[in-house]
């Protein structure tokens, strides 16, 4: 029998009668939030940024005095590394990382307070308890991949006065509040020492000119970096050729090459983190919807060349492997059936349904 706290109803599952409605006693409540235990301690720190030195310097004095702050930049310009490196709490603690993709105001409250703390079961506190909790502990919430025009920043930083902010977007997305910063390309030097740790060696006096025209060709972009180096250290191509395609088709023409390369079993994980829109999905999962055998080396593959991001022990697809897999059918074909089997093609794990929708399962 599975149990959860949603406001002042307790849910019970059985296996005999479905779900039962219990009202909760007060005191219940209190027991269970008296258990509550912080996971703020898990929190592990993030590595320097090399080249980010001050833009993180910035972000910071903003933090500390009270002010929101948002970096807004098309993909692969390094917004979540950044935003990862800000919420690790090196900053200020406690702080949450949560990408908020398509999700309610509700839920990006309920994510937040799952990542702050832990209870002996299941508990769903309503919005006004999730802004309470919140409060309390005075947290610093990173909030990424904030579709254009939502206003769940603006509500949030209305609602919860005290508390940390930053946005990750593609555009602005924080109206009168001050604090958006496009966030550029790494500086030259930065993007060359990325490339070469990339690459897995050092660079060759007479490689450096047709890098560094590369490097320009891709606007310092950190993820098309790593496409590139991956696409050198295969044997295919030459950063003199690759400069070339960079300036006739820009740094998105990388995508294309990337998955040209790919086998079928590397191409099948990259489409199961597709069409799961970037959630954080364990290595568990993409095996059993991609029915993919030692699911970890490809992942880690993918990772590596710049195709799959790996935070902790879960992976996603980044904005460049999701738009890369919607304009190659050939790639999206070599996906089992129940990839698409839910109406909207993309499933959703139970851990990662929304709460909203679990109920009907």
């Amino acid at each position: 029998m599975n149990t959860v706290l949603s406001g002042t109803w307790r849910i019970v599952l059985t296996a005999a009668h479905g779900v039962r409605l219990e009202p909760v006693e007060l005191h219940l409540r209190a027991q269970v939030r008296a258990q509550t235990r912080p996971l703020w301690s898990r929190t592990v720190a993030c590595p320097p940024l090399p080249g980010r030195e001050a833009v993180v310097a910035a972000a910071r004095r903003d933090i500390l005095a009270g002010r929101p702050v948002e970096f807004h930049a098309p993909c692969g310009f390094g917004k979540t590394t950044l935003l990862r490196n800000l919420a690790s709490g090196a900053v200020r603690a406690p702080s949450v990382y949560v990408r908020v993709g398509s999700a309610p105001l509700d839920d990006v409250l309920q994510m937040v307070v799952d990542r702050l703390y832990s209870s002996p079961e299941p508990v769903k506190p309503t919005r006004a308890e999730c802004e309470a909790i919140i409060r309390g502990c005075r947290a610093l919430m990173v909030l990424d991949d904030v579709p254009p025009g939502s206003p769940i920043p603006n509500q949030l930083a209305a609602s919860l006065q005290g508390c940390g902010l930053v946005i990750g977007s593609t555009r602005p997305v924080l109206t009168g509040l001050g604090g958006s910063r496009m966030l550029h390309g790494l500086p030259p030097d930065a993007a060359l020492d990325l490339y070469a740790r990339s690459l897995g060696r050092g660079l060759g006096a007479s490689e450096v000119p047709d890098v560094r025209r590369l490097l320009v060709a891709l606007d310092g972009r950190p993820l098309h970096i790593k496409q590139a180096a991956a696409l050198v250290r295969s044997g295919e191509f030459t950063a003199s050729r690759l400069a070339e395609e960079a300036a006739a088709a820009g740094p998105e023409g990388l995508d294309r090459l990337s998955l040209r390369r790919l086998d079928g079993v590397k191409r099948r994980a990259l489409t199961v983190l597709t069409l799961f829109g970037g959630a954080l999905l364990p290595a568990a999962l993409v095996s059993g919807v991609g029915d993919i055998a030692f699911v970890l080396q490809y992942l880690d593959e993918l990772h590596r060349d710049g195709l799959a991001e790996h935070p902790d022990d879960r992976f996603a697809s980044p904005c460049a492997g999701r738009r890369a897999i919607s304009n190659n059918s050939s790639v999206r074909s070599t996906t089992p059936e129940r990839c698409a089997a839910s109406p909207t093609g993309s499933p959703t794990p139970p851990d990662l349904m929304p709460w909203r929708h679990w109920r009907r399962r």
